[in-house]
């Protein structure tokens, strides 16, 4: 059984559960806030130097950070896997494109607003029309 430390408000993190549901892959799931900092614990950076979320233990002891990583780990041999090396290349395409182009403009756009709305933190932030 896979362990996944995840943010229930992460896209990063929903997007590996979703895929977890989905092929009805059993899972822990061990809620991370990396807005109180409980993703830099000396724990949390032990089995990831990167401090963020999703983190899915494959293992004892084995990590797999990075959604999309995660995504083609948990997916690869399955129905949500493309089959030929065509397909497998244009869904590689995406992935990078959403979490290049997509995932900074929108995630840490919303995460930042989470941490000022929380913490009072104050800066110029982007408006979403």
């Amino acid at each position: 059984m896979y362990k996944l430390y995840s943010m229930q408000r992460s896209g990063n993190s929903y997007k590996v559960r979703l895929a977890l549901a989905l092929l009805n892959a059993p899972y822990q799931a061990i809620e991370v806030d990396i807005l109180r900092g409980e993703s830099r614990t000396p724990d949390f950076l032990q089995k990831n130097p990167s401090g963020q979320v999703p983190l899915l233990e494959v293992a004892d002891g084995r990590y797999l950070a990075e959604s999309n990583a995660i995504l083609w780990y948990v997916c690869g041999g399955t129905s949500l896997a493309p089959e030929s090396r065509v397909e497998r290349a244009e869904a590689l395409q995406w992935m990078f494109f959403e979490q290049h182009a997509l995932e900074p403009n929108i995630g840490a756009a919303l995460t930042c607003r989470r941490m000022r709305w929380r913490t009072g933190w104050s800066v110029a932030m982007p408006r979403f029309r």
